[in-house]
């Protein structure tokens, strides 16, 4: 099976230099990361019932090293990859297998497409969703 990676973008681009936040509950996943061109602008993605969640740090001077850089992984870039064994293993479900590639940071899902919260905000917006997100996930 040879990995098919398709660059998305009908996402907000990941900026540079600032890794992603990244907060995991049982059931879903927030993740804030920098926009480029604006600088201090961020996105907001929610992913609901991930299957699979892996942070590694494969950075973007190490990213030869990632498994799928052989099949086009590039830095900087969120990738929607098919054709694995993850996404076969869940094939009932249906999901797709994410990668995020940051400054020094690589984030990988397996699962339904994110929610996107915010395309372009600022931190303080960030923190206001995270503090809902957080009531939220203990009530």
């Amino acid at each position: 099976m040879k990995p098919t990676i398709k660059i998305n973008t009908d996402l907000p681009e990941i900026g540079i230099p600032f890794d992603p936040m990244i907060v995991y509950f049982s059931y879903k996943v927030f993740i804030s990361y920098e926009v480029t061109p604006s600088k201090g602008k961020f996105a907001i993605l929610l992913f609901e019932h991930p299957i699979e969640v892996k942070i590694t740090p494969i950075n973007d001077e190490g990213i030869g090293s990632h498994r799928f850089a052989r099949f086009g992984l590039t830095w900087y870039s969120i990738h929607e990859i098919t054709d694995i064994e993850e996404t076969e293993k869940w094939k009932t479900r249906n999901p797709t297998y994410w990668v995020f590639t940051f400054k020094d940071r690589t984030f990988e899902i397996l699962g339904s497409p994110p929610l996107v919260i915010e395309r372009e905000c600022s931190i303080e917006v960030v923190s206001q969703h995270l503090e809902t997100f957080t009531k939220i996930q203990n009530e």
